[in-house]
């Protein structure tokens, strides 16, 4: 169980914007002392008006993660209609 918050910043240059933003993952109950921090960066692209697609890359930081740092890729495809 977590409790997370989150804070991104875009900034569209056209039809690319670019972000910028942390994840704080608070753990809840049996796992209270359990922190994790996200930060990540990507972009989002425009194709047209139907289409567009994203991809990001997020760091894990924190006491959840022990001594490892975890690096996550996402990118997804969306469609509008």
């Amino acid at each position: 169980k977590d409790l997370n918050i989150g804070v991104e910043f875009q900034y569209s240059l056209g039809s690319i914007t670019p972000c910028a933003g942390t994840e704080f993952l608070i753990g809840v109950g049996n796992d209270a002392n359990d922190l994790g921090i996200n930060p990540f960066a990507g972009f989002t692209i425009d194709i047209n008006e139907k289409f567009a697609a994203d991809a990001h890359v997020y760091l894990g930081i924190g006491d959840r993660y022990g001594d490892d740092m975890p690096i996550t890729i996402s990118a997804n495809f969306f469609l509008n209609f």
